[in-house]
């Protein structure tokens, strides 16, 4: 292949992955992420399969930084390192989720030897792909294509199909079919891509409008109180300020008591000590009203000569501690070292917790999701089948630095949507909120912003398709993909890239 016929198809990726991480937050421009797929899908198919791969591979790095683009100052502060080191880390870690993007380029070019693969087949195999870096090993759903439409209601509601998995597929399915017209034109053919393009729209928007008439508040009525210390980085598991911090959240959490409230959330490790070191204190101001306090610290496990500590989440009720959680799956790095052993990287901070599972509380369970897990589907869908009607995301944001990297709300949004529950989330620093069943940010307060944000909510018990059939759909796509390669492998690739 020549150096003139290869620039043609490199310009094409980057133009694809500059106007798809143009269209997620905080920009969100989200109707180009049913474009930007062309050039990468039109690119693929006019490079060798090793190219392709090359190609997948930079779209990822592009997509990845682009929307990224606060990790390596991140990284910098929050490990204390210099800004080679946090650069190379960035780096490295959107490269290990581009190997899988790698892998989908070189498949699609390799398919396309016999001609434009069919848009079907492109989008099971660009589905096979999301699925597969949100279930493998350092799983990271950072930049999965459906946090694009977290602006537009209609499409966020095919989450509670197949999670967001068949978000990016439906999104996949449209970009394939205009690629493909593109590809065949000026011939009849290309109007059959088009048509079906226009089906994918068309049923996309039917679902959502069917779902968005439904009610999901089946249950109880829930007066939430959410606090958000907005505690400075600085003054965070500084001894010195642990009196002032302290006082600074209970004095919300009296703010938030005036009110006729339920439930008064505080964020992840709100106090930053562990808890029994603060618990007279913190189970006599819950005394003095009548809701439940459900409060993030640090869990320590003393077994003679072994000291475990866990990221943990508390019931107290008065002077009472009704229910514990200790978070089971620990950030890389900054919780635990998933190289323990080998190399010494990051923090190695917290023990891993038994199971995950609701909390009991006075308005009945509640499902608890700390910080990162809520950003992978199943975990919200293992605490609604085991009975939560209400889901909680206490998370710490500080360690993002800037409003603008706390966007992951976007993410779990979809976790609302795919269990069809009224999701709480309490951060430090924000952003606090409350999103609906549909996916709604209904409440959202300032980021930074010292806050209690207060909201009437619905437990729930809906059992979406999500509940019963998990990942069929996914793994269906990964199925079909798998298929079609295998028979095109079989016939030479002779025929095997016109399935549509």
């Amino acid at each position: 292949m020549s150096g003139r016929s290869r620039v043609g198809p490199a310009l094409l990726v980057l133009l694809s992955a500059l106007l798809h991480a143009l269209s997620f937050p905080p920009l969100g421009f989200f109707p180009l992420a049913w474009l930007s797929l062309v050039p990468f899908f039109v690119g693929l198919t006019r490079v060798r399969p090793l190219a392709g791969a090359s190609l997948g591979l930079i779209w990822s790095l592009g997509v990845g930084l682009g929307t990224a683009q606060f990790l390596p100052s991140m990284i910098s502060d929050y490990f204390s390192t210099g800004v080679l080191t946090a650069w190379g880390t960035a780096t490295l870690a959107t490269l290990w989720t581009g190997l899988w993007y790698g892998a989908f380029g070189g498949w699609l070019a390799w398919l396309s030897r016999a001609g434009p693969p069919g848009p079907f087949t492109i989008a099971c195999g660009f589905g096979a792909c999301e699925y597969g870096r949100t279930i493998s090993w350092l799983a990271n759903p950072w930049a999965l294509s459906a946090t694009t439409q977290a602006p537009w209601l209609h499409a966020l509601q095919l989450a509670d199909l197949g999670g967001p998995v068949v978000i990016g597929m439906a999104l996949a399915a449209f970009n394939a079919c205009i690629a493909n017209s593109l590809l065949l034109a000026p011939t009849p053919r290309c109007a059959r891509p088009a048509l079906l393009g226009v089906a994918v729209l068309a049923a996309t928007v039917g679902y959502g409008e069917w779902r968005l008439r439904q009610d999901f508040s089946s249950g109880a009525a829930v007066e939430v109180a959410l606090v958000q210390g907005a505690v400075p980085r600085d003054q965070r598991w500084n001894a010195r300020f642990r009196s002032e911090n302290l006082a600074r959240q209970l004095a919300l959490a009296e703010q938030a008591e005036r009110v006729d409230t339920d439930l008064i959330l505080f964020s992840e490790l709100a106090f930053d000590f562990p808890f029994e070191q603060g618990r007279s204190e913190l189970t006599r101001a819950a005394a003095r009203g009548h809701a439940d306090w459900m409060v993030g610290a640090e869990g320590v496990l003393d077994l003679l000569v072994l000291r475990r500590q866990f990221n943990s989440f508390y019931v107290v009720r008065g002077n009472e501690i009704v229910d514990r959680y200790d978070k089971v799956a620990l950030m890389p790095f900054s919780e635990t070292n998933p190289f323990r052993g080998v190399v010494d990287l990051g923090r190695d901070s917290y023990s891993r917790g038994a199971a995950h599972r609701p909390v009991e509380s006075s308005v009945g369970p509640v499902g608890v999701l700390l910080c990162n897990e809520a950003m992978l589907p199943h975990y919200a869908r293992i605490e609604t089948l085991r009975g939560a009607g209400l889901l909680a995301n206490p998370a710490n944001d500080e360690w993002f630095g800037r409003a603008g990297a706390a966007h992951q709300l976007a993410i779990v949004a979809l976790r609302a949507v795919e269990n069809r529950r009224y999701l709480v989330r309490p951060t430090l620093t924000g952003f606090t909120a409350v999103v609906d069943p549909f996916g709604r940010v209904i409440e959202r307060a300032a980021y930074g912003a010292e806050t209690v944000l207060t909201a009437s909510v619905h437990t729930s018990n809906a059992v979406t398709p999500y509940h019963r059939i998990h990942d069929a759909l996914p793994l269906s796509a990964s199925g079909f993909a798998l298929a079609v390669t295998l028979r095109s492998a079989r016939r030479g690739n002779s025929r095997g890239g016109r399935a549509c």
